[in-house]
């Protein structure tokens, strides 16, 4: 998967014009056009602003894969996988939850995380106990 065909589908995903994208990072429809179809590639400044309006790294844009993201808490700078990185943004969302994992960042991630996996192996045996009862 190439840069253009990631802008296009994150747009596409946010229902967006190509007019509406380009307006709101400041560029032409046009220019916007080039990129998705792989014409030409945005310089760095571009490529950030699309990245920033879209919340995910440039690396994602370029390669594809989400990199590591390093975080300042409390004056600590602490190492996310782009999994964790998504939970700490919707936690932000929370002011209160967000207050607590503070007091102790390392510490309540990991707790948060394990919450996380404990639940998805939940959900799957649910899934999995289900196709049982539909069979």
């Amino acid at each position: 998967m190439t840069i253009g065909i990631r802008i296009s589908a994150l747009r596409k995903k946010k229902n967006l014009t190509q007019e509406e994208l380009a307006q709101r990072v400041g560029i032409s429809r046009a220019a916007l056009s080039h990129y998705e179809k792989d014409r030409r590639e945005p310089d760095f400044e571009t490529l950030k602003k699309i990245a920033d309006f879209f919340d995910v790294s440039s690396d994602y844009l370029i390669s594809g894969k989400e990199s590591d993201e390093l975080i300042n808490v409390a004056g600590k700078e602490i190492k996310l996988t782009p999994e964790e990185y998504e939970v700490f943004k919707e936690l932000k969302k929370h002011p209160t939850a967000f207050h607590d994992i503070m007091s102790d960042p390392e510490r309540k991630v990991k707790q948060l995380i394990k919450m996380w996996e404990a639940l998805n192996l939940q959900l799957k045996e649910i899934d999995e106990d289900d196709k049982d009862y539909l069979e």
